[in-house]
């Protein structure tokens, strides 16, 4: 079983909604999908998990100086 969780931004020139799909019996993702305001439509569904894959430091690097018009709160 599946539930679905509908996000409508309130202000994007390109998305009109995106749906979340999530597995009610573990609670992940099973699915992604993305309307876009061109009329195209993108999904993604997630076939498998891998829990503890190592991921290299550099995947998450955040640049603040890559986005100068957001407010990026910090700690």
């Amino acid at each position: 079983k599946v539930q679905f969780v509908v996000l409508t931004p309130h202000a994007s020139e390109v998305l009109r909604r995106v749906s979340i799909g999530i597995r009610v019996s573990d609670k992940r993702i099973h699915s992604v999908e993305q309307w876009m305001r061109s009329g195209a439509r993108m999904k993604m569904e997630v076939d498998r998990y891998d829990a503890s894959t190592p991921l290299d430091t550099s995947v998450l690097e955040f640049s603040a100086e890559r986005f100068p018009d957001y407010y990026i709160p910090r700690d």
